[in-house]
């Protein structure tokens, strides 16, 4: 079996969801937290939707993403790095997926991490 060496100079994949922010964000926690190289962007609209309070949590935990185009919003590049643990904060006020992405993704690291929720959550059960 022969493998090809790998090409440093090679895109990362482009994982392109469409207008799906319920997506979009949980899958950003989980490509940052898991590490690899990925480009995740959108149609037009998705790139109006922010993801920034996600993008600022996941930083203090040691993620490595940057924003391609406006900051704030998609499209984004992740690449590997090492997750360290921590505290993660978000905004409740903003939207509840960024808590739901991180409570998802967060277990996967093994590293020993806290969420905080910033104000009123926006979406909460009755």
């Amino acid at each position: 079996m022969h493998g090809r060496r790998a090409d440093s100079r090679r895109s990362p994949p482009t994982c392109t969801l469409g207008n799906a922010g319920t997506a979009f964000r949980p899958l950003v926690a989980a490509l940052a937290l898991n590490g690899g190289e990925y480009r995740l962007s959108g149609v037009p609209r998705m790139h109006e939707r922010p993801i920034g309070d996600l993008v600022d949590a996941l930083r203090r935990l040691g993620a490595d993403i940057a924003y391609l185009e406006q900051e704030g919003f998609p499209t984004v590049l992740i690449r590997a790095c090492a997750i360290r643990g921590g505290t993660a904060r978000v905004r409740g006020d903003v939207s509840s997926q960024y808590l739901s992405a991180l409570l998802m993704a967060l277990p996967m690291t093994g590293a020993e991490t806290a969420v905080e929720v910033e104000g009123e959550l926006i979406s909460k059960p009755t």
